[in-house]
């Protein structure tokens, strides 16, 4: 294997490996979005039950049933 091949070769394996670091990176950052969407969600649904809308209001403004929105967001 001549010098420039295995250059190429060390080239492309650092390329790999810092393309697997932005991937895992980017995982990191779509979980803390989702967990970030769902503290969202969870704050808006808590004040908009103090403000005293139902959970049919609440399925309807979320898109789903009051009773999928009570399942998934009621305070346990």
């Amino acid at each position: 294997m001549g010098l420039v091949t295995r250059d190429v070769g060390a080239a492309a394996a650092g390329l790999e490996g810092q393309r697997l670091l932005v991937e895992a990176g980017a995982e990191r950052h779509e979980i803390a979005l989702r967990r970030l969407a769902t503290q969202l969600e969870r704050s808006a649904v808590d004040q908009a039950l103090r403000q005293g809308w139902t959970w049919a209001h609440i399925g309807q403004a979320l898109g789903i049933s009051a009773q999928a929105a009570h399942k998934k967001l009621a305070q346990k």
